[in-house]
């Protein structure tokens, strides 16, 4: 039988709950490093499993998810939606409550898939932060220029200003490379005014 695993994800542990076949909670604590995701790994390995449920939590999550999206389906809930589901279940606030909520969340849910770890698309995301801020940067510089504050060294801030630009155009290659050699970013590729969003 296909279980869901809860798995609650703090700073320094890894919380997860699972089912027995004879339907009894199974609560197992892993601290939230290499050693502890090997464990949890071995501890799930001969379980058949049909999604494992996680909530964000500032991206303390982001490791195992990455490693557990090789071979398990995982889905990360929406914080609000799970928080007041939460909230309707009259159970304590703890690690382990909050991993047993997840299971919980998940059967009535009937939750679906909704997280894959992708290297491209975590390149790509670092690559539009980078444009971004430099972007906003590059507008400092055009407004400081266009309003002609006294006491600046405009050919100081024109050349900056070409700077930037080009590295804004070299990083949009970089972007565009990116997407253009990986099939599953080309598909979900929503181009707005230079901004990729994902």
């Amino acid at each position: 039988m296909s279980k869901i695993i809860g798995l609650d994800v703090s700073k320094d542990w890894l919380d997860i709950c699972i089912y027995t076949s004879q339907g009894h909670p199974v609560h197992n604590r892993y601290p939230n490093n290499k050693s502890g995701h090997i464990k949890l790994t071995n501890f799930i390995k001969d379980e058949q499993i049909k999604l494992i449920v996680c909530e964000p939590t500032g991206g303390y999550e982001l490791e195992i998810c990455k490693e557990l999206s090789n071979k398990y389906p995982i889905c990360r809930v929406n914080t609000y939606s799970f928080s007041l589901f939460s909230k309707s279940i009259n159970l304590s606030k703890t690690d382990k409550g909050d991993a047993f909520k997840l299971v919980y969340y998940g059967e009535r849910m009937e939750l679906k898939v909704n997280y894959s770890y992708f290297e491209d698309k975590e390149s790509l995301k670092g690559y539009q932060q980078q444009r971004e801020d430099l972007g906003g940067i590059l507008g400092n510089e055009k407004k400081m220029l266009h309003n002609s504050i006294t006491g600046i060294d405009k050919e100081s801030v024109d050349r900056y200003i070409k700077y930037l630009e080009e590295e804004i155009t070299e990083i949009d290659s970089k972007l565009n490379g990116i997407i253009e050699c990986s099939g599953e970013l080309k598909k979900s590729r929503n181009i707005r005014n230079y901004s990729w969003n994902w």
